[in-house]
C-alpha cells in the first residue's frame, strides 16, 4: 500500500528519448507515476516542480552532467536518474560522481527501471527530516535532508548520492567493523556489477574531504574484515 501511495504522488520529468523511451515513460505512468515528457533540446530543466528527472541519452553530454550537478546543489531538488546506452564504465562512474542517483545502461527491462525509480525515491530525504539536527561527530555534522556535510568551520559540502549513502551507513553503526559487502549494499547493484572499485573510490573521496578541511581521517581500514568509522556519533533525535 505504501509503495502505491508513493507512486501516485511522485512526479517524474522524462527528458529525451523516443521510440522505446516513449514506451518506458508510458509504463511508469501505468504504474501510477505522473510523467511529463520533455525534449532534450528544450529550455533548461527546472528541477523544483518534480520528484525525479529521468534523462534518456545515448551518451553523456555536458548538459546531462550539468543537470546532475544542479540536482545535487539544489538541496531539496530531485535526484537524477540517467538512462544511457553507454558501454563505458568510466562514463557511468562520471555520471554518478557528478550527482546522478543511478545510471542504468541498456539493455534493461521496464521492471528493472521501475525498481530503480522506486529505490531512488525511497532514498530521497523526506520533509519531516528537515528539522532534525543531523548526525554530529568530531566537530562535523551531516544534514540528512540537504545531504550536506558541514566541516568544523561551518563550510558546507553537498555530497553526491553515493558518498552520502556511504557516510550515512558508517554513521548508523559507528565504531563497528562493516564488511565490504555491507557497505556496497548501500547503493544500486549496477555500481557493484560494473565496477568493484566504486567502494574504494568513495571511501577515498570521503577521507579526502575530511583531511582537506584539516580534520582527521575517521575511516579506519580493518585488514581482512572491512572498515570502521572510528568516532563517537550523536544521532538525530
Amino acid at each position: 500500500m505504501g509503495a502505491t501511495v508513493m507512486a501516485q504522488a511522485a512526479r517524474i520529468e522524462w527528458v529525451g528519448g523516443g521510440g522505446a523511451g516513449a514506451g518506458l515513460a508510458d509504463y511508469l505512468e501505468w504504474q501510477g507515476y505522473a510523467v511529463e515528457r520533455r525534449d532534450a533540446a528544450a529550455r533548461p530543466i527546472d528541477l523544483a516542480p518534480v520528484d525525479l528527472v529521468i534523462v534518456q541519452t545515448p551518451r553523456l553530454t555536458p548538459q546531462t552532467l550539468d543537470l546532475c550537478q544542479r540536482s545535487v546543489g539544489a538541496g531539496a531538488a530531485p535526484c537524477v536518474l540517467v538512462v544511457s546506452s553507454a558501454s563505458d564504465p568510466e562514463e557511468r562512474i562520471q555520471a554518478l560522481e557528478a550527482g546522478a542517483a543511478d545510471c542504468l545502461a541498456a539493455p534493461f527491462s521496464p521492471r528493472e527501471l521501475l525498481a530503480r525509480v522506486r529505490a531512488v525515491l525511497r532514498l530521497r530525504p523526506q520533509p519531516a527530516l528537515a528539522a532534525r539536527p543531523g548526525w554530529a561527530f568530531g566537530g562535523w555534522r551531516l544534514d540528512p535532508a540537504r545531504r550536506e556535510l558541514s566541516a568544523p568551520d561551518g563550510e558546507p559540502i553537498v555530497l553526491p548520492p553515493g558518498e552520502f549513502a556511504l557516510l550515512r551507513g558508517f554513521l548508523a553503526q559507528p565504531q563497528h567493523v562493516l564488511s565490504r559487502e555491507t557497505l556496497e549494499s548501500l547503493w544500486s547493484s549496477s555500481d557493484r556489477a560494473h565496477d568493484p572499485r566504486v567502494l574504494d573510490v568513495r571511501i577515498a573521496r570521503l577521507r579526502a574531504r575530511f583531511t582537506r578541511a584539516g580534520g582527521r581521517d575517521f575511516i579506519e581500514t580493518v585488514r581482512g574484515e572491512g572498515y570502521r568509522f572510528a568516532s563517537p556519533v550523536q544521532a538525530p533525535e
